[in-house]
């Protein structure tokens, strides 16, 4: 395996090894709970891509993805492809899923390209299909990008919130990009949430929804199944307790 001096990975081995994955079942996905932050239920779940490689062991997207970007491997699986909205308008008839309750996220990094797609966007919105600007203020969006295309939501990178219960710049940011996002009419989700105080301060800042360790982990399909049937009455029962950050802001989130 080519390796880079830090450790690191490089980008000719991952583009071979991801095509070989994709014929190997290598890939899989596992599926991170996103929390409403006004009543407290679940309102989502976040698929997550891993890669769990036979030698090199479970190797993580931020390390694979970004490797594999303008490769025919993620091209032939992109927003790329002139016939994504159909192809994934078909997937959900075929499994008896209304668009409407599908978010294609779109990463804040790759927004350079992302006026190029506004026809595959626009055609994804037409559908049914939900849009959210991912990992947003981190990369090189603009404001009038916020503007002009069909995004629907807007999520708050986790760098930021995962420090601001203790930086003030990650807090005021933080309450920035909410009120923003508010204003221009889009749903807010938080992504990095790990404490209590970050889960609490979300709320206080009338945040619409959060994921993250403090909520919960992203877990395996056949986990699903239990908290759509009544197993998200614990976590919500967890999360209520005193010191778990939501009912001490004063909300209604669980009442």
């Amino acid at each position: 395996m080519n390796a880079k001096p830090d450790g690191g990975i490089q980008g000719a081995w991952v583009r071979r090894e991801l095509g070989k994955a994709l014929k190997t079942d290598s890939l899989s996905l596992v599926y991170q709970p996103k929390m409403d932050l006004k009543s407290g239920d679940l309102a989502g779940v976040e698929a997550l891509i891993r890669w769990s490689h036979p030698e090199r062991g479970d190797i993580s997207p931020a390390e694979f993805i970004p490797r594999a970007e303008g490769s025919k491997v993620i091209d032939d699986l992109n927003l790329k492809r002139v016939d994504f909205p159909d192809m994934l308008a078909d997937l959900c008839w075929r499994h008896g899923l209304s668009p409407k309750n599908v978010v294609v996220e779109i990463t804040e990094t790759a927004s350079q390209w992302i006026v190029k797609l506004l026809d595959t966007l626009t055609r994804l919105r037409i559908k049914g299909f939900k849009l959210a600007l991912d990992d947003f203020g981190i990369g090189f969006s603009s404001l009038s990008q916020l503007q002009q295309l069909p995004f629907s939501e807007l999520k708050v990178d986790r760098a930021f919130v995962v420090r601001m219960v203790e930086a003030e710049d990650c807090r005021i940011i933080t309450r920035a990009i909410i009120n923003l996002a508010h204003d221009l009419g889009l749903k807010v989700v938080a992504e990095g949430v790990e404490t209590a105080d970050a889960l609490r301060m979300l709320v206080e800042f009338d945040c619409d929804a959060a994921q993250g360790y403090h909520i919960s982990r992203p877990v395996a399909a056949e986990a699903i199944v239990p908290l759509l049937r009544g197993g998200w009455s614990d976590i919500k029962v967890r999360l209520s307790n005193p010191g778990s950050g939501v009912k001490q802001c004063g909300s209604a989130i669980f009442s």
